[in-house]
């Protein structure tokens, strides 16, 4: 009965540790590329995406928040952060983890 006292705060650390070491940031795993923001196609059927240079352009699939964000961001140049790009179809389609708006710098 003595050991639990001891045996349950050790096997409560070991848990613990782990645990909080893998919440970190995967931004590092991640691939980004940076473009201008903009809505392409025809009502109704408008898509988010990203315009690398004149030739180069990606539909954008993202989460409700992301979707707000970029949508409040046409225009702007932004950095999206992805893992994989669908190359099914043209224009590729690029599914957003993560997207930061870009300062301007003039």
């Amino acid at each position: 009965m003595n050991y639990a006292k001891f045996i349950f705060p050790f096997f409560f650390l070991i848990t613990i540790i782990p645990g909080c070491s893998s919440s970190k940031d995967n931004t590092e795993a991640m691939k980004n590329i940076t473009g201008v923001i903009e809505v392409v196609g025809n009502e109704p059927f408008t898509h988010l995406a990203l315009r690398v240079n004149s030739t180069e352009i990606y539909i954008l699939k993202c989460s409700a928040a992301n979707k707000k964000l970029l949508e409040s961001n046409q225009e702007k140049k932004a950095k999206i952060f992805y893992k994989t790009i669908d190359h099914s179809r043209k224009p590729n389609i690029i599914t957003v983890e993560r997207a930061i708006i870009l300062k301007d710098k003039d």
